[in-house]
């Protein structure tokens, strides 16, 4: 049997040595993110008590969630999903149409900095900060609260079901609107601005410029921006947490927060585990919308 050539031998070395020092990165990726997931996919599918195993349930935990008015009510359409779905539609936008205005504004100020650096100063501080902060915003009496001071009210937005929802996502927007506001101003740098003057010398205006090129040209990083958000908005935990911890009477009770609850004050994590994949889902379904919207500015270019 003939022995393997010298090229051979070095492209073996070669794969051994690359494949050691990418050791330690694999380790990592097994140990927090492989591991994690099976043990998620386990979990969903197994009876406890608490965080022990004692058998196989199948697609049990799964079916309880089509059945759980906490998780989804059809009868009134509410619940934890409900609430995910509508921040999802409500606060994401809101969050990008004001990054963009505020970037657009910015853009032609000679402070851009320093518009930039104000709205993104909520960023620094940390979701719990930000709770705190709005809990004195909504505080029921005017000596206390800042909106009802300034309406002359005693409204308690926090303790009403018809306006909690719209409460902690303001609380929300406002921590989250200076990541948007940088992402997108930093795209506008991007946009060329040859091609802009040439479709001004051609007679257009500034809305058809919007329209078909800046928006074009900013596509891809209006994508990334809309995957985050809906992520973030998907895990928003902190903030319900703190200023409602999902009330009252559970009107403002999230996926993140409902998880929280089925695991660790009602400690069954195999039910919590099935609800996180079913937040998965929707982190998936958010992928492919903002991988639709960056193919279509593939074709467009």
């Amino acid at each position: 049997m003939s022995k393997p050539s010298k090229s051979l031998r070095r492209q073996h070395a070669s794969a051994g040595a690359g494949l050691l020092m990418a050791a330690p990165a694999l380790v990592l990726v097994l140990v927090f993110v492989v591991l994690p997931i099976a043990f998620t996919v386990l979990f969903s599918v197994a009876k406890g008590p608490g965080f022990g195993l004692t058998g196989f349930v199948g697609l049990k935990n799964f079916l309880r969630l089509l059945s759980d008015s906490r998780f989804f009510d059809l009868s009134d359409f509410s619940g934890a999903l409900v609430n995910s779905l509508l921040w999802m539609v409500v606060a994401v936008p809101v969050v990008m149409v004001i990054g963009f205005v505020v970037a657009l504004i910015a853009e032609q100020s000679r402070h851009e900095g320093l518009v930039r650096s104000a709205f993104f100063l909520p960023m620094v501080i940390s979701g719990t900060a930000v709770s705190i902060i709005w809990l004195f915003v909504y505080a029921p009496s005017p000596q206390v609260g800042l909106l009802n001071a300034a309406t002359g009210g005693t409204q308690s937005w926090l303790g009403d079901p018809n306006t909690v929802n719209v409460s902690l996502m303001a609380a929300w927007i406002w921590g989250q609107t200076g990541i948007s506001v940088v992402i997108i101003a930093a795209a506008l740098k991007g946009v060329p601005t040859d091609m802009i003057e040439a479709a001004r010398i051609d007679g257009a205006n500034s809305w058809r410029i919007f329209w078909q090129i800046t928006l074009p040209a900013i596509r891809i990083p209006l994508s990334f921006l809309l995957t985050t958000q809906l992520v973030q908005v998907l895990k928003v935990f902190d903030v319900v947490f703190v200023m409602t911890q999902g009330g009252p009477a559970g009107s403002s009770r999230t996926l993140a927060m409902y998880f929280y609850e089925t695991t660790f004050l009602s400690t069954n994590p195999q039910y919590g585990a099935a609800i996180v994949l079913a937040m998965s889902l929707l982190i998936g379904v958010a992928f492919w919308a903002a991988r639709r919207v960056t193919a279509g500015g593939s074709n467009a270019a």
